[in-house]
């Protein structure tokens, strides 16, 4: 079979011709659009509005040609929409972030931040080699340590493909804006939230008196390090960080609604913390 008739072939061909013909209204709209003012173009022909109307106009298609399987199709579409819904991620993140207020002016003598991950590229600046999760973690542990200069910034976690030591990365990053050697600890070994939670929890908990300790890590996050902690024995304050789901208390705009390419992360989120939640419960039970 050569090339030209494999690509004039049913149902390959049929697809083709629907993408074209897409493709063509696409740019009709964008065009209408661009004169209208209301929606830049911009907007219309990023990435995550393109798979959503690709989605929905095959499937439309698809509906034409087969009228009993309607519904099976309209309930492809719609979930291709909500996959890029940045509203209807929120929803389901916020039981998960919202569980626990942001940290406030609460006197701590420790400050647990748990590990995430990092960049090993040397052309980066040690501003930018942690990545968002473990930046945004360690933000806020500035931001506490700011409040309580005393206190000891405990840095967890391990990675084990990485070239550099993690904890070695995120302590360059704090000195570098004003944290000294002298606050920060470092505990590495650990590859999951429930060994970090053991490592440090004997080093807290040979304290004494019974050490006020903050407890820095994902506010989705938070949930599943709490527990771990609870489980050692060891009485933490959370100090929640990096949000997904944001600004959940102002009115929803249609703008919204507009399909988000930070919107699959969030859904993803929200998979892998309600997994490692269900199976934190069962290893807890069976324990």
């Amino acid at each position: 079979m050569t090339l030209q008739h494999f690509f004039t072939q049913a149902p390959f061909g049929r697809c083709v011709d629907i993408l074209l013909e897409f493709v063509r209204n696409t740019v009709k709209i964008a065009v209408v659009i661009a004169f209208c003012h209301e929606v830049p173009v911009k907007v219309i022909l990023s990435l995550p509005v393109l798979l959503v109307l690709v989605a929905a106009w095959f499937c439309w298609q698809q509906a034409k040609q087969q009228p009993l399987q309607r519904g099976r199709w309209l309930g492809i579409a719609l979930l291709s929409y909500l996959l890029f819904c940045q509203p209807a991620a929120d929803q389901l993140l916020r039981p998960l972030e919202r569980q626990y207020p942001a940290f406030a002016l609460q006197p701590v003598d420790h400050i647990v931040v748990l590990g995430c991950s990092h960049a090993d590229d040397a052309f980066l600046p040690i501003s930018d080699k942690p990545n968002a999760c473990s930046k945004s973690r360690l933000v806020e542990a500035l931001r506490i340590w700011h409040l309580n200069p005393q206190a000891i910034i405990h840095l967890s976690g391990t990675l084990t493909q990485a070239t550099h030591v993690h904890t070695q990365i995120e302590s360059e990053f704090l000195q570098a804006l004003g944290v000294p050697a002298a606050s920060i600890q470092q505990h590495q070994g650990a590859t999951n939230t429930e060994q970090e939670a053991a490592v440090v929890s004997k080093v807290l908990l040979a304290q004494t008196p019974a050490p006020r300790v903050a407890l820095v890590t994902n506010a989705a996050h938070m949930p599943r390090a709490m527990r771990w902690f609870a489980q050692d024995a060891v009485t933490a304050i959370a100090a929640p960080a990096e949000f997904f789901g944001r600004d959940l208390d102002r009115p929803l705009r249609w703008q919204d609604f507009i399909p988000q390419i930070t919107a699959p992360n969030s859904w993803y989120v929200w998979q892998y913390e309600s997994a490692a939640l269900l199976q934190q419960q069962l290893q807890l039970a069976i324990d």
